[in-house]
């Protein structure tokens, strides 16, 4: 069973529900926010982003969480529930006209590495996101990793168990994987990347013979 029910149902308490931004099962410890508020961001990204499989997941929770609460016989809060990393990362970024949520960034990051305002996305945030994904109870497993390709899960299986420290190793070398020795990039960040990733497959080479 995943996680998607313990989203969108508002008639559940706190410690039941999950995070809309990450997924992850919120415990004792969260934060809310307004279904309509999460809609708004919707409404206000990007032309481009809103034509990516993210935004319909996310579109998609904002009405099944209506319809639920609209529907039900008992009276419940339009809201949905966030851990508090996650809620740290939307105050802030609301108002921001490139406002993506947490996991919007990491399909992103993994995709074209160039992140929001030219950055890379934070490896503290990779690292967090990595162990929400793959964290897994008797009940319940991470709706947001259906989005993710197996590869990808095995990444962030991987960094899941290591430490921050290991994120741009690991991501470097899977891109490299991905992308083999290919002439030209786009982008000198991706570039670069590709080049942390030969090397560090270079020295695993010299290390095994």
């Amino acid at each position: 069973m995943c996680t998607w029910q313990a989203i969108v149902d508002t008639r559940l308490e706190p410690p039941r529900r999950a995070c809309v931004m990450c997924g992850l099962l919120v415990g004792d410890v969260y934060k809310n926010i307004p279904i309509q508020d999460v809609q708004c961001i919707l409404d206000q990204q990007q032309a481009l982003l809103k034509m990516h499989p993210t935004y319909c997941v996310y579109s998609n929770l904002c009405q099944s969480a209506l319809s639920v609460s609209t529907n039900s016989a008992e009276k419940t809060d339009e809201l949905f529930y966030c851990c508090s990393c996650c809620h740290h990362w939307s105050i802030k970024r609301m108002g921001s006209s490139t406002f993506l949520f947490p996991l919007q960034a990491l399909v992103l990051h993994l995709q074209s590495m160039p992140s929001v305002h030219g950055k890379q996305l934070d490896t503290r945030v990779v690292f967090r996101l990595s162990i929400a994904l793959c964290k897994q109870n008797t009940l319940h497993s991470n709706f947001f990793s259906t989005l993710f390709s197996v590869d990808e899960l095995l990444l962030f299986a991987q960094i899941a168990a290591g430490s921050v420290s290991d994120v741009t190793r690991l991501v470097s070398s899977y891109i490299y994987q991905n992308n083999g020795r290919p002439l030209f990039f786009s982008d000198a960040r991706i570039t670069e990347c590709i080049r942390r990733g030969e090397a560090h497959e270079t020295q695993r080479a010299v290390a095994l013979k």
